[in-house]
């Protein structure tokens, strides 16, 4: 077999390249790690494994009560930076139950629901009033989040 002079050359670069690709992922391995840890531990992974529970019993497709120790009007104003924190755990709790629809409600307009989750780290009521509705405690999820359903007539 005879390698003229050009046909040398390529191969000689081929290699020369293949040697100093081959280093370079050497290299890169060696050196760059990739951490996942932080997978799962993001504001909305938390609060989807909070309210997981929740989701599995309410109904598919329904409008649910959003009740909490501020004004409803609250959670839809954009301009009250005060209440910032308050509107984000409101806004991605509507992601994380969707399609669930989420109305920030207060106890009086509340009498057209079936459900209500009550957001608050009061003391656990076993029912809520409204107008002439009463909703009892159907479940304490724990860390302030409560689910009250109408009582059956």
């Amino acid at each position: 077999m005879d390698f003229d002079y050009p046909t040398r050359v390529k191969l000689a670069i081929i290699v020369i390249v293949l040697s100093f690709l081959f280093m370079d992922i050497r290299l890169a391995r060696n050196t760059v790690t990739f951490n996942l840890d932080f997978i799962g531990y993001d504001e909305i992974s938390r609060l989807e494994k909070r309210y997981k529970d929740l989701k599995a019993i309410l109904p598919s497709h329904e409008t649910i009560g959003y009740l909490t120790n501020f004004p409803p009007l609250l959670l839809d104003i954009d301009d009250v930076v005060d209440f910032d924190k308050i509107k984000a755990e409101y806004r991605t709790l509507q992601y994380v139950l969707s399609p669930l629809v989420l109305k920030p409600i207060s106890l009086e307009t509340a009498h057209d629901l079936h459900f209500i989750i009550k957001s608050s780290h009061e003391s656990v009521t076993n029912h809520l009033i409204s107008q002439d509705r009463i909703f009892v405690l159907m479940k304490d999820h724990g860390n302030g989040v409560r689910l009250y359903g109408k009582r059956p007539d």
